[in-house]
């Protein structure tokens, strides 16, 4: 009896608890693409002589034994999307399992890209159809270069704005997301050098404030070949347009719709158009008026003829209504219907005169000026004009001097026609409207440049007031006006207009901010050896005008 005591009692005195298995906690992170290759750290408990790791029964690569705690490594190509269990195996601790703690998910695809062209200049709005985009998208590229202004719009649409490219053709669209790898479109995009855009401000005529979701159509004879509409400032930009000559029209809800004739599309170019004026629809017809005035020295001009048309640009065919200057330049139609109108106006010795005007419903909008130039053979005038604010826009000219240096003309340093630079302000306007007015008597061999400063806003670095200033550019050699410039609908207070050197003008049309009107820069803009050029500038005075 006593020996069978003893054995049971050594028995039960060396009996072994069986080690726990591997308990798995968190697998960080918990997501990824259906192909695989997500790096993964896997968190828990008893991870002692691991000998695999699976995730949905294939096997995590490239396992690591970080402690008895942490396990890394990257994750197999998954049979189906979803949530997978993983399993921690060990060969003295057997196996853990974490329910579903991984998560497949599905693969992207792209069906489309709309547009699907554009110019090399890039800058096209597109949008990019599919399935499954994540909630976080890395990047969407084409042929390797990203789209600016990603934004995931829902799971199957993405938008963004194309990048540049140096070579025409189709290139392949890819959305890059971590959590669900990549998805190509081969040649879903094709790059052209024969495309351009069209853009502006659609606005109300009487307040200028901008008109949110106005439609702008794009037509080539009595075709709508593209459209679109405003934001909330009313500014609008066209989808990619084959180079050539289309007629805008612009219509909102309650007002006249408006169209601007013969707008160029430029390759590879955003060309910015004259703000669209719209006024409100009134069965009652409104007046009209303004005075013409002389580029030069903005006197007014008597017995000029002035035209009525309506549209913008519409400078030719059967005027709406004719009239004649007074004595004191002035101009007045009555009787006429409500809506958007050019008023052209032609005097002996001067360039025709245009202006875009409007005439309200039982009402008269006044001051609706036109600035004519007066024909100068041999001379280059650069005239500037704008709207009611800012109040104080100025114009300034860069250029080269025989010395070898470069002058710097604008009110602090009006110039002269008559001796060194060959070149002056003639009028300096610092109360709304213009004009501001610059004349080169003598063109010097080299690159002259010509620029608009918000002065009322040069301390600021966010104002936009430039921007919706409706301010124009007439550029005019002799007799004719070459070509008309508007400012684009971009933040700054510089607008880098265009560059002049011998026969051939450049369009620059940049915006950028400058505090300091004495260092308006000179080509190139923002090398040291160019601001070294300029003279050095006069105290900013304090009763400027």
């Amino acid at each position: 009896g006593s020996v069978a005591r003893n054995s049971i009692r050594d028995t039960a005195l060396f009996t072994v608890s069986a080690a726990p298995p591997p308990l798995v906690s968190s697998v960080s992170p918990a997501n990824g693409p259906l192909a695989g290759g997500t790096s993964v750290t896997i968190t828990g408990t008893n991870f002692v002589n691991v000998t695999g790791v699976t995730v949905g029964g294939g096997a995590l690569q490239g396992l690591s034994v970080v402690s008895s705690t942490q396990l890394t490594g990257q994750t197999p190509a998954g049979g189906s999307s979803g949530p997978q269990d993983v399993v921690v195996s060990s060969s003295s601790r057997g196996s853990g399992t974490c329910t579903g703690c991984f998560t497949y998910n599905a693969a992207m695809t792209i069906s489309q890209v709309s547009p699907s062209n554009g110019p090399l200049s890039g800058g096209t709005f597109v949008t990019v159809t599919g399935t499954n985009f994540p909630s976080t998208v890395d990047s969407v590229q084409v042929d390797g270069a990203k789209l600016t202004g990603v934004s995931r719009v829902s799971s199957i649409q993405l938008t963004g704005t194309t990048p540049a490219s140096s070579t025409g053709g189709a290139r392949d669209v890819t959305v890059y997301a971590s959590a669900s790898g990549s998805a190509t479109c081969a040649g879903c995009f094709t790059y052209s050098g024969n495309l351009g855009f069209l853009g502006g401000l659609v606005i109300d005529g009487v307040s200028g404030a901008g008109l949110q979701n106005a439609t702008v159509g794009f037509l080539q004879g009595t075709t709508v070949v593209a459209s679109t509409s405003t934001m909330s400032t009313g500014a609008y930009t066209s989808p990619s347009l084959e180079v050539g000559t289309y007629d805008v029209v612009a219509s909102a809800t309650g007002y006249v719709s408006a169209t601007v004739l013969g707008a160029q599309v430029q390759a590879n170019q955003t060309v910015t158009l004259e703000n669209i004026p719209l006024v409100q629809s009134s069965s009652v017809p409104g007046a009209i008026s303004g005075v013409v005035r002389d580029a030069t020295n903005n006197q007014p001009i008597n017995g000029a003829t002035v035209e009525l048309r309506a549209g913008i640009n519409a400078t030719t065919g059967t005027p709406t209504a004719t009239t004649t200057t007074s004595s004191t330049g002035g101009y007045r139609f009555t009787s006429i219907a409500a809506g958007t109108y050019t008023v052209r106006t032609t005097a002996t010795g001067y360039t025709d005169g245009v202006r875009t005007g409007t005439v309200v419903g039982n009402g008269e909008i006044t001051g609706q000026d036109v600035i004519m130039s007066p024909i100068a053979t041999g001379q280059v005038r650069i005239v500037l004009t704008w709207g009611s604010t800012p109040s104080d826009l100025d114009a300034h000219l860069t250029g080269p001097t025989e010395s070898g240096t470069r002058f710097h003309v604008y009110y602090a340093d009006r110039g002269s026609l008559t001796l060194s630079p060959y070149a002056s302000l003639d009028v300096d306007q610092t109360s709304s409207f213009g004009p501001e007015t610059i004349t080169i008597a003598q063109q010097l061999s080299g690159v002259y440049r010509y620029s608009v400063h918000d002065y009322s806003n040069s301390a600021s670095t966010s104002s936009t007031a430039l921007a919706l200033s409706g301010a124009r550019v007439d550029l005019y050699v002799g007799g004719t006006r070459l070509q008309q410039f508007f400012v684009p609908n971009q933040p700054g207070t510089l607008w880098t207009v265009l560059e002049l050197n011998g026969s051939t003008i450049a369009a620059i049309n940049t915006m950028t901010y400058q505090s300091d009107p004495g260092i308006i820069p000179a080509p190139p803009v923002g090398t040291i050896a160019a601001r070294a050029l300029m003279p050095v500038p006069a105290a900013k005075p304090t009763d400027r005008h």
